[in-house]
């Protein structure tokens, strides 16, 4: 979902995922969509917001995770800059 300047909601999108990943990287793949919708749309300074406290904690702190989840986690960080 996003919402304009007067904070009403312009727009939503929805991706559903077959449970075949651990949690975390399930979070990561959203952030990752949710990253490219709002380039593909052309929005600028967004702010995502995201309940999933490993996913938050990583993409702000950074880490040394070599696994799949911090591969997606660290390509998030890289496109923010689009």
């Amino acid at each position: 979902m996003y919402k304009g300047r007067s904070q009403t909601v312009c727009g939503s999108n929805d991706i559903a995922f077959s449970p075949i990943c651990e949690p975390g990287i399930g979070e990561a793949l959203g952030l990752s969509y949710a990253i490219q919708w709002a380039y593909e749309l052309q929005l600028t300074n967004v702010d995502f917001e995201m309940d999933a406290k490993r996913v938050v904690d990583y993409y702000n702190k950074g880490s040394d995770d070599i696994s799949e989840f911090g591969a997606i986690i660290d390509d998030c960080r890289r496109r923010r800059c689009y």
